[in-house]
């Protein structure tokens, strides 16, 4: 079974990717169960060169996530 099936994913795309339809990756977070799904304003392909700070903004969020101990 694919790991995305049993973990918790976080998704974040661009609208502006040329390579991959908006439509298609939406549908794939979905598929996928993502929790937050972050689609980012004329983003390109290269996210994580492209748009860093988003990026790096929804890596910390889902480690938060899955680190953070109930009160």
């Amino acid at each position: 079974m694919p790991a995305w099936r049993e973990r918790p994913s976080w998704f974040v795309s661009g609208d502006a990717d040329l390579n991959i339809p908006a439509a298609l990756q939406r549908s794939m977070a979905e598929r996928a169960g993502a929790r937050e799904v972050r689609a980012i304003p004329e983003g390109s392909h290269a996210l994580s060169v492209s748009q860093p700070d988003e990026v790096a903004a929804t890596i910390l969020a889902a480690v938060e996530a899955v680190t953070a101990i109930p009160a």
